[in-house]
């Protein structure tokens, strides 16, 4: 996972135009030239400047509520970014 997001790191130098969204956040996309049959080949690289915005930790363990959507979580907790973790055991709380 290091090296990926070392090379990551290194092509958004080579390749430094950012899509502005606000003053400290920002994205870049990459599209892989390997295409995937299965899905879309493109990383999305979002760039936070903590002194503009909080990152915080959700999760379904530390809130009385069922398991959300990414969508969902953004809808109900007020958040302009959300990620999913991953959290696809058969408990949905584990990955």
């Amino acid at each position: 996972m290091r090296i990926i997001i070392n090379n990551l790191l290194f092509f958004s130098f080579l390749y430094p135009s950012l899509n502005i969204i606000d003053e400290g956040l920002s994205y870049q996309i990459f599209t892989n030239s390997n295409e995937s049959s299965v899905n879309a080949s493109e990383i999305v690289i979002i760039k936070i400047d903590p002194n503009f915005y909080n990152i915080n930790l959700f999760s379904s363990k530390d809130y009385d509520h069922d398991n959300l959507t990414v969508k969902e979580w953004s809808e109900k907790h007020g958040l302009i970014i959300a990620i999913n973790a991953g959290m696809f055991q058969e408990d949905y709380l584990s990955n």
